[in-house]
């Protein structure tokens, strides 16, 4: 009798024989009180002893190639609901490529590929559980992720979520409604995020300004002094920086002016000069603020400090043999600002009306700014 025949021989009598069948049996049904009892701790909330039980019968942790499907399922829900999605991906991976991995890597080729004709329902409906589950899992790890973390890890949980969400829905008959719920959470929850996130950007602006400077005249013989008014229009050049998100922004900016100042005498303690005179001045406008959208998301209000040097040659004037000389013709003051702006894509317009301890009425600008993020 060849060897062959006899292994035969043997297979079949082990197999008849009672002793063999009940061994079998027994082994079974210890199975399915691990599996049970693994189970009934995965409802009651006890999750490490859940794994525990399963550990200790199967050493699933040194042994993952080689464990039982049910049993890397019921580690990849146990980890899912501590919250460890790492870990529940491991363990969910484990489990496709034991029970599916031919046809998963067919339906990866086919959905990376865009095969139009690929029959992907020909797939076992576990694999496609298996698919939306990924996807649910993808999609926590997204939305866990905090602003401080890398931007390249954020993109690749987004993708790979978007990636198993598209897959599952291949399937005629396919449950992806919780993840796709959960993506779009995550999406808005990412915008949130974005929009909280404060950015830095620079700007050119280009304002007018028109403030009426409060001067004196001052006779070089008997010192009296006599009011000046003198009303300056003057554009003004220059940058900024900001440091904004959708809600707050703080920034620092400054521009150079320059124009004309019509200066005449005021209503008050006039002299005998009837002093008026058209003079260029020019100068700096230098202030830092807040702004903030309480009221509108594109219109936000806010509040600076500033500080003004103004510069004029004002000549002298002589009357009646007394000469008359203009104080001031160089000045530094500081004040504030309330400010009020409209944003339009890259341009904002700003106006701003402010108080300077050195002027006879209100600082008007209208500015406009063109924004480089």
């Amino acid at each position: 009798m060849s060897c062959s025949r006899l292994l035969l021989s043997l297979i079949i009598f082990l197999i008849s024989n009672p002793l063999f069948s009940q061994n079998n049996v027994e082994r079974k049904e210890i199975f399915r009180k691990i599996i049970r009892q693994a189970r009934m701790a995965n409802q009651e909330g006890k999750f490490n002893e859940s794994n525990q039980i399963l550990q200790k019968s199967f050493r699933y942790e040194q042994r993952k190639l080689n464990t039982p499907a049910i049993v890397l399922l019921i580690v990849s829900d146990n980890y899912e609901k501590q919250g460890d999605y790492k870990k529940s991906i491991e363990y969910l991976n484990y489990y496709i490529n034991r029970e599916f991995k031919y046809q998963h890597e067919q339906n990866l080729a086919a959905y990376k590929n865009k095969k139009k004709d690929f029959d992907y329902d020909k797939s076992n409906r576990k694999l496609v559980k298996s698919y939306e589950k990924k996807a649910r899992l993808f999609s926590k790890l997204y939305l866990e992720v905090k602003e401080n973390k890398k931007p390249l890890l954020l993109q690749s949980y987004k993708k790979k979520a978007d990636f198993y969400q598209g897959l599952c829905e291949k399937f005629k008959e396919n449950t992806c409604y919780e993840s796709s719920q959960i993506i779009q959470k995550t999406q808005s929850h990412i915008g949130q995020v974005e929009k909280r996130k404060f950015r830095y950007n620079w700007f050119a602006q280009y304002a007018l300004l028109y403030y009426v400077d409060d001067l004196a005249l001052k006779n070089q013989n008997t010192l009296a002094q006599h009011d000046l008014d003198a009303l300056s229009i003057a554009p003004c050049v220059g940058a900024g920086f900001a440091y904004r998100n959708y809600l707050y922004e703080y920034n620092i900016q400054s521009c150079a002016f320059f124009g004309q100042s019509y200066v005449k005498e005021g209503s008050r303690f006039a002299s005998n000069a009837n002093y008026e005179e058209s003079v260029f001045v020019y100068g700096l406008l230098a202030n830092a603020g807040f702004y903030g959208k309480f009221f509108h998301p594109k219109v936000p209000v806010g509040f600076s400090l500033a500080t003004r040097y103004r510069k004029g040659d004002y000549p002298d004037a002589t009357a009646a043999g007394d000469t008359f000389r203009v104080l001031d013709q160089a000045t530094v003051s500081v004040g504030a600002f309330f400010e009020i702006k409209y944003e339009h894509k890259h341009y904002d317009y700003v106006f701003k009306s402010g108080a300077f301890d050195d002027l006879n009425s209100l600082l008007f600008v209208f500015q406009i700014n063109v924004n480089h993020f």
